[in-house]
């Protein structure tokens, strides 16, 4: 997905359901190699593309330290990740989305098949669901 969707360094990539951060960290590496093979990886955009590139929101409380981790051992010195539900608005620790853009250049996302949610997050959704997929799409 991330080679059909490619995309380019100096751009911001958003993961609304990041999971453990494997579209974002695959982005970076990818982006990286891009950028690299181009001889446009400077120290300036090698920085941009570490600080202020790659943001994600989890809900999970396991799952979001693990997401954390796992960009920084990737080489993204500073994830943004809001901790947090995306559908519902409602944040558990929101200070490393601070600064975050409104709005972002790509956003690559595999909705999480499965999941149940409640009447706060459906309430903002014509279609009444539960079923997470279905909310997401």
């Amino acid at each position: 997905m991330i080679r059909v969707v490619d995309p380019q360094p100096g751009k911001t990539v958003y993961d609304p359901g990041c999971g453990t951060c494997g579209f974002l960290a695959q982005s970076y590496e990818y982006m990286r190699d891009k950028a690299e093979r181009a001889g446009t990886l400077t120290g300036p955009a090698l920085e941009t593309l570490k600080r202020a590139t790659f943001y994600g929101r989890e809900k999970d409380d396991t799952i979001y330290p693990i997401a954390l981790a796992n960009l920084i051992l990737h080489g993204v010195d500073e994830p943004h990740l809001w901790h947090g539900n995306t559908l519902s608005g409602v944040p558990t620790y929101d200070e490393l989305f601070k600064g975050a853009p409104q709005f972002f250049d790509y956003v690559l996302m595999n909705p999480p098949f499965g999941g149940k949610e409640g009447k706060e997050a459906q309430t903002q959704f014509e279609y009444k669901t539960g079923a997470t997929q279905v909310l997401f799409l």
